[in-house]
């Protein structure tokens, strides 16, 4: 049981492998860190500003998950790692920030806490926007749904969760995540029902297939 509820429809499977990046060539040091700047600029205005959403209207305990994103795209050892492969190994601002967000990523996924486990999905959470800021593209997102569905993801971050179109999210079922993520904690309080720790479920469902959740058996 993650969050309450029950709900009748049509699933919808996000792929987040559509929002990959090709590896993108050096186009100078000092161009790349005036662009690697920039992007940590903007994506900090961006928290900046969820912070203040999630405040409104979800809570202030809930908004310091954010809180602690915008200290982690602050954090100067993280940044000097992606400064250093910009300027001494002559990385492109989005190679760096791969190479950088990729270590740490797999330091915290193979961490036998469940917490440090969910840090890493805060570092994926970092890590999007600034590749979607450096190398903006058309693709299916969360925050302009069609019409009404089912959510069914292998996983989602905080950001993810708090700005998708929601009067068009019936519910949610990730493969991953448990009680006490992030992503459920958003869910629960915004009340919409939820079931997470669900093995293959992108591989289980189609697009428009039909499913029931009740949210407070965790059963679909």
């Amino acid at each position: 049981r993650v969050s309450n509820g029950i709900a009748v429809g049509k699933a919808w499977v996000f792929d987040p492998s559509v929002h990959q990046h090709a590896e993108v060539k050096s186009q100078g040091v000092e161009i790349e860190l005036t662009r690697f700047r920039q992007a940590q600029r903007k994506v900090i205005a961006k928290i900046e500003a969820l912070i203040q959403k999630t405040k409104a209207e979800v809570g202030e305990e809930e908004s310091q998950i954010f809180e602690a994103h915008l200290m982690m795209l602050q954090d100067e050892e993280l940044i000097a790692t992606m400064l250093y492969s910009i300027e001494q190994e002559h990385l492109s601002s989005e190679s760096a920030i791969e190479k950088s967000f990729r270590l740490q990523i797999q330091i915290f996924e193979t961490s036998a806490s469940d917490y440090m486990r969910e840090r890493a999905l805060d570092l994926t959470d970092l890590k999007t926007p600034l590749l979607d800021i450096l190398n903006p593209s058309e693709k299916p997102g969360l925050s302009k749904l069609l019409a009404p569905i089912i959510l069914v993801a292998e996983d989602l971050t905080p950001s993810q969760t708090m700005t998708m179109d929601r009067k068009n999210v019936l519910a949610i079922i990730t493969e991953k995540g448990g009680q006490t993520s992030h992503t459920a904690i958003i869910a629960r309080t915004l009340g919409i029902p939820a079931v997470t720790g669900v093995p293959r479920a992108t591989s289980m469902f189609s697009k428009h297939d039909q499913i029931a959740l009740d949210g407070e058996e965790g059963s679909l």
